[in-house]
């Protein structure tokens, strides 16, 4: 199950990026975001558009543990890593990736 407000935040950032207040790539990293709570992960997934869910797939089969990842004062390196790491496995169990 997906939050009212989470589900939003899907919707507001697919209309910024038909606006184009957001590129692809940035719908594609706060989607990937919006997926970090594992409990409304499936609920955010079954919402998406194809075109993201297809981009998130095809930059996670790209994604590998031994990459190394730069973020902008979000998390660190090691949490972010983590984090895309599960939602891989995540994918690669439902048969995804």
């Amino acid at each position: 199950m997906i939050s009212a407000g989470k589900r939003q935040r899907v919707i507001d950032v697919l209309a910024g990026n038909k606006s184009g207040l957001y590129t692809d790539g940035e719908v594609i990293s706060i989607c990937m975001e919006l997926m970090d709570n594992e409990d409304e992960r499936l609920g955010v997934w079954q919402d998406l558009p194809k075109w993201v869910a297809e981009r998130i797939v095809s930059r996670l089969k790209a994604f590998a543990d031994t990459d190394e990842i730069v973020t902008f004062g979000s998390a660190s390196p090691t949490e972010a890593k983590a984090r895309i790491l599960n939602l891989k496995a995540w994918l690669v169990s439902r048969n995804g990736v």
